[in-house]
């Protein structure tokens, strides 16, 4: 990508050129960085932290200090002076069927314990499910979906402009 593309030559080109590979294994940051950053790579680590630390019910919610002292992390975030090397990254908190697939799932297996693993359901299981999940994105106190949306959305947004990218 990069010698074919001038990928990294400049914002512009590299910007009309991205190849955004969706990755779910903690090894893979590390690979793409290895073999010269030709992508950007989902920074799994940051997902779950996000997903651990922000979204969780209140009493299954991991400690801030996740994001900034673990082995959890791709980046020492207790070194923020500039002179790591950076490996091109997204993370994202849910899309179209991460995390909610994940939810609906674990309302079927609890709703309709015959539908085995939860991802063989019928119709009106999944319309049933749906309407659950719904129904509990608007409870203060949830049972299923994910608490702090908005504030882990602007945690992202705020690590994405403090390390200098634009966070659309």
């Amino acid at each position: 990508m990069k010698s074919a593309y001038g990928v990294g030559d400049s914002d512009a080109i590299t910007n009309r050129h991205l190849s955004i590979l969706e990755d779910w294994s903690d090894n893979d940051f590390k690979y793409v960085s290895e073999n010269g950053n030709n992508q950007l790579t989902l920074d799994k680590k940051v997902q779950d932290n996000l997903l651990n630390v922000l979204t969780k019910s209140p009493a299954n919610r991991q400690s801030m200090e996740t994001f900034i002292n673990s082995d959890k992390t791709n980046i020492d975030r207790t070194n923020n002076d500039g002179s790591q090397s950076v490996t091109p990254n997204y993370s994202f908190l849910r899309a179209h069927d991460s995390e909610v697939q994940t939810v609906i799932t674990r309302i079927i297996q609890d709703k309709f314990p015959d539908s085995g693993s939860g991802l063989i359901q019928t119709t009106d299981e999944i319309n049933k499910a749906f309407e659950i999940y719904n129904a509990d994105q608007l409870l203060a106190d949830k049972h299923y979906t994910h608490y702090n949306i908005p504030s882990a959305r602007i945690l992202k947004i705020r690590t994405a402009l403090f390390l200098g990218h634009n966070p659309r």
